[in-house]
């Protein structure tokens, strides 16, 4: 019986095989993370073109909404001024 003495060779066997061992887990490691960061950009990508679609949206309102307000500046820029309309008032008083 041998006990736990090994000799050279099957101490760097065993060395390996833990070698190998290892560097198999970490190589799925590492694939799992790099799964997941793949997925993390797609997500990425998705949010960005919905944002980007959404500030198109919103862009294209908000040039709908100063057409309106430059209208109504030009109707207001026709009406009478506020010192116009109390000279108004007064004459016909």
């Amino acid at each position: 019986m041998r006990g736990w003495v090994l000799k050279a060779d099957e101490r760097s066997a065993l060395d390996i095989r833990r070698l190998g061992v290892a560097y198999e887990e970490m190589d799925t490691k590492f694939r799992l993370l790099m799964e997941g960061f793949g997925a993390l950009h797609r997500r990425i990508d998705e949010l960005e073109q919905r944002m980007d679609e959404k500030f198109t949206e919103i862009d294209y309102k908000f040039d709908i909404v100063f057409e309106r307000l430059d209208k109504i500046d030009a109707a207001l820029a026709k009406k009478l001024d506020r010192d116009e309309f109390l000279a108004f008032c007064r004459a016909r008083i």
